[in-house]
């Protein structure tokens, strides 16, 4: 059974209660028309002229950081992240196992965990760098790129950066068949 999450309709109007009822005169007057972008931080002349986008980066990034905000925040790529980081946990104790002869879970999950606590401890430092402040009620236009570019921008290289590494993986459904078979008996070897 699938469910569908419909947008509140005051999604882009402001919280406060009396400040968006005044936003929402001039909304109503507007909203049957053709916006491509409720922020408006994409060109208009872009648009009208159907302007090729010579890269990626161009499209999704220079003309509205909100398009990379809301993919981030919507977990695309997240997703994809996190599904590889656990499908190759598994297969990293195994490999370890088969080449060792020692099962290695407890380690492989500390490293994993390791590697996420460090992750947070630098998106900590990234916080400082572009100089956040959690008393300020807005943070400053600096500031706000600043994160966009540390929480969006440097993982998506990263995340490049391993997409290339891992373009060699060298493990095939057919040579994790023989791991296996490799590993089971080396384990009845060692319970006989």
């Amino acid at each position: 059974m699938s469910t569908s999450i419909a947008a509140h309709p005051d999604r882009s109007l402001p919280t406060d209660p009396a400040t968006r009822e005044i936003a929402r005169n001039p909304l109503e007057q507007v909203e049957d028309l053709p916006i491509v972008f409720p922020h408006g931080h994409v060109d208009a002349r872009i648009i009208a002229e159907n302007t090729p986008f010579p890269d990626p980066a161009q499209l999704l990034i220079s003309p509205d950081h909100h398009v990379t905000r809301l993919t981030h925040a919507n977990g695309v790529g997240m997703g994809l992240l996190n599904t590889m980081t656990w499908a190759l946990k598994a297969d990293t104790m195994e490999y370890g196992e088969y080449k060792t002869g020692i099962h290695t879970e407890g380690a492989t999950y500390s490293a994993v965990w390791f590697t996420r606590k460090m992750g947070q401890a630098i998106a900590s430092y990234a916080l400082v760098v572009v100089a956040f402040d959690q008393h300020a009620p807005q943070q400053s236009p600096d500031t706000v790129n600043g994160m966009a570019v540390a929480g969006g921008v440097i993982p998506a290289v990263v995340f490049l950066i391993v997409m290339l590494i891992m373009a060699g993986y060298p493990l095939t459904e057919a040579k994790f068949k023989d791991i296996m078979k490799s590993i089971e008996a080396n384990r009845s070897l060692r319970h006989e």
